[in-house]
């Protein structure tokens, strides 16, 4: 499924919401996710991409990437717990790593049996809800392209 391009209906959008339709294991440790859509224009034809935030986690700026779905790679430390962060999971268990916590969850579009997120110690992770809801740290996540899975070349914003 490709990637909806909310910019196309109206270029003055501001917000939108948006479901991960992909996830799977990167190289390392990272992830692959998939949007279902985005109202984030990319560089092109002599236009600027777009910049924003979602969920608090800046917009990458893939500079002279393809118009085309992306996978976007997350380092386990780039995760943030966030009540209003755009990707929700499913709690499985809170594991305590010497001053970092493990937080390991799922998602139903995720191919990895898990996702591992290390957070400090300092966050707190309510168990008994059955979500958890995580911010993207900009400097963890990295893109792909979808098809040769090569790192894109991209800057931080």
């Amino acid at each position: 499924m490709d990637t909806e391009k909310l910019y196309d209906r109206d270029a003055f959008l501001k917000e939108f919401d948006a479901v991960v339709t992909d996830c799977r294991p990167g190289k390392g440790d990272t992830y692959l996710v998939t949007l279902d859509r985005t109202a984030f224009y990319p560089e092109g034809g002599g236009q600027s991409a777009d910049h924003g935030d979602l969920g608090g986690a800046a917009v990458l700026d893939a500079a002279g990437a393809e118009d085309q779905p992306v996978y976007a790679a997350v380092r386990p430390e780039g995760f943030v717990p966030a009540e209003d962060g755009p990707l929700c999971c499913k709690l499985d268990r809170v594991e305590v790593m010497g001053r970092d916590i493990s937080v390991v969850c799922t998602h139903p579009d995720c191919e990895n049996a898990v996702i591992r997120a290390i957070i400090t110690a300092d966050s707190r992770v309510d168990t008994t809800r059955e979500s958890i809801r995580f911010a993207l740290k900009p400097h963890k996540v990295f893109l792909f392209h979808r098809d040769t899975q090569v790192r894109l070349d991209c800057t931080l914003r």
